[in-house]
């Protein structure tokens, strides 16, 4: 069965920024604490953390929205990619980011619906805070 991953995080920066550091490897690297490789272009490749996770960029909205593909050394060979969908919108000062993962294999639901917060969102939202980008 395949699940659908969700997360809706406040974080204190415009979304056009937001969209730009994710799309920057640099500074996507400084929120993740790993070397990164992407790309602001659809079909760009895209992998992180050694690249244990990877996918391809599908779609971009410029400053407002990035699709790609998305997998992590946890996928069996059998399993399709899942789609992860980052929809940045103004919110008073900063930016809700609704995050959409779908087509995650069931046995790894759990780990992703903790991994997110823990490995992205709060960190990305130390980076933020300290002024990092």
């Amino acid at each position: 069965m395949q699940r659908i991953v969700q997360h809706s995080v406040s974080l204190p920066a415009e979304p056009a920024r937001l969209y730009s550091m994710y799309l920057d490897p640099t500074q996507h690297a400084g929120f993740t604490g790993g070397l990164v490789r992407i790309a602001a272009a659809p079909g760009a490749e895209f992998w992180a953390f050694d690249g244990r996770i990877h996918g391809r960029i599908l779609h971009l909205m410029p400053g407002r929205q990035i699709v790609q593909t998305w997998r992590s050394f946890e996928w069996a060979a059998d399993d399709v990619d899942s789609i992860l969908a980052l929809t940045f919108e103004a919110e008073g000062s900063g930016a809700r980011l609704e995050l959409v993962q779908v087509n995650v294999p069931d046995r790894l639901y759990e780990t992703l619906q903790k991994n997110w917060p823990m490995r992205y969102l709060d960190p990305w939202r130390a980076f933020v805070e300290r002024g990092a980008a």
